[in-house]
């Protein structure tokens, strides 16, 4: 599958491409309605509430396959919103996203990337699979991020090569 990345600052993109990275989160975070019952990005607006982010897109053929957020915090380059459209699962493109992001760090002078992701499934595991380490694990309560339940947030981080 040949893939682009479009990089932009949130307060440049269009209205298409903002609308298109949400759809492709919001079917990413469907399956964590159990724990965050109704939580849509429609609720928090990338071009209010990411204004300081860089989007990054994946097209292939024209689509928007996935997405990531990006910002640079506390000494590495911050991945958030990481979401691959149902159409690329199975197909290599979180991997991909993930290089970009390396890329991107790299390229501002930065030796590390990081993330936040919830304990559930596969995720953690998915990304120590890419590399990454384990850095801290935080029980978060009931309420946190309009949480109806408990739940554990790992932050992991990778170094760029």
């Amino acid at each position: 599958m040949s893939v682009e990345f479009v990089r932009i600052p949130i307060p440049e993109a269009s209205e298409d491409l903002l609308k298109k990275a949400t759809e492709i989160i919001n079917l990413a975070n469907a399956k964590y309605d159990r724990i965050f019952p109704g939580l849509r990005m429609d609720n928090y607006p990338l071009e209010r509430d990411y204004i300081d982010y860089q989007l990054v897109l994946a097209k292939s053929e024209g689509e928007v396959i996935g997405t990531m957020t990006l910002i640079e915090s506390k000494g590495g380059l911050k991945i958030e919103l990481l979401a691959v459209s149902p159409k690329a699962h199975g197909q290599g493109m979180g991997s991909q996203l993930l290089a970009e992001a390396s890329q991107q760090a790299k390229g501002q002078g930065l030796n590390r990337i990081w993330l936040e992701a919830l304990d559930q499934g596969n995720l953690v595991n998915y990304y120590l699979s890419q590399g990454f380490q384990e850095d801290f694990r935080e029980d978060k309560p009931i309420g946190f991020w309009n949480s109806s339940e408990p739940f554990v947030l790992v932050t992991l981080s990778r170094t760029v090569d």
